[in-house]
């Protein structure tokens, strides 16, 4: 078998000789001389690679100190006296005629507040005594009322005398305290009857006391009945 696969290989390669010869052969009876090129040598340098040179790092500009502030000298100028024009000159004479003006109207406008002063006051004080007149005006009321209690309560512990007539009165003056206590009792002016004048005496003294003088403001006992003044005239007495 090896055998006949190697006997067509034999005459395949045999024949591929003989069409290269055909072509190297001149057939025109020239010998054909093949020239054999000589190889050209490339001259070769070794050429070594600088690595990349690393860019530098771009520099921080810093920023320059600040500058320090100059101060101005600045120079006291002396002060030019104001200029005086001619408007701001002041005639004396109308200047004194404005200050008598001004003078006077302050006097005027001090008699007016005296005045006014004045009538505030005198209003002020009439209506004080007005109203102390409306209060004497009610303590004599007051006064009278229990002047009438006083003397109605004397005639009850009077007892009339055989001589009494009609007329005849005796003036009386009570001493008395707060509580309406009587402390003393005096004839100040007889009737002339010494014995219808014993029993008005008498009888103040049964009375011993009104009580009705405690209600009173102690300014209306103190003025009318701390030494109370009376006149003892009954009314019922015979002609």
């Amino acid at each position: 078998m090896l055998k006949s696969l190697t006997l067509p290989i034999i005459i395949t390669l045999l024949m591929h000789g003989f069409i290269v010869a055909a072509l190297l052969i001149d057939w025109s009876g020239e010998r054909t001389i093949i020239k054999r090129q000589t190889p050209k040598y490339v001259e070769a340098k070794l050429v070594t690679l600088e690595k990349p040179k690393a860019k530098p790092k771009p520099k921080v500009k810093q920023a320059p100190p600040p500058k320090k502030a100059i101060k101005p000298i600045i120079e006291a100028q002396p002060k030019a006296p104001p200029k005086v024009l001619n408007k701001d000159i002041v005639d004396p004479n109308k200047l004194a005629q404005e200050q008598q003006q001004l003078a006077e109207q302050r006097r005027l406008q001090a008699e007016k507040d005296k005045l006014l002063q004045n009538v505030v006051a005198d209003i002020t004080d009439a209506i004080s005594d007005a109203r102390e007149n409306q209060q004497e005006l009610s303590d004599a009321e007051l006064a009278n009322s229990h002047i009438a209690l006083i003397t109605q309560a004397i005639e009850r512990n009077w007892s009339r005398p055989a001589s009494a007539r009609n007329g005849m009165k005796v003036e009386l003056v009570l001493d008395l305290v707060p509580t309406g206590e009587v402390i003393n009792v005096s004839v100040v002016k007889g009737s002339g009857n010494a014995a219808f004048d014993r029993s008005a005496v008498a009888a103040v003294k049964r009375a011993k006391q009104f009580p009705e003088l405690q209600q009173l403001p102690p300014r209306v006992f103190q003025d009318t009945f701390r030494r109370f003044r009376m006149i003892f005239n009954p009314e019922d007495l015979r002609r």
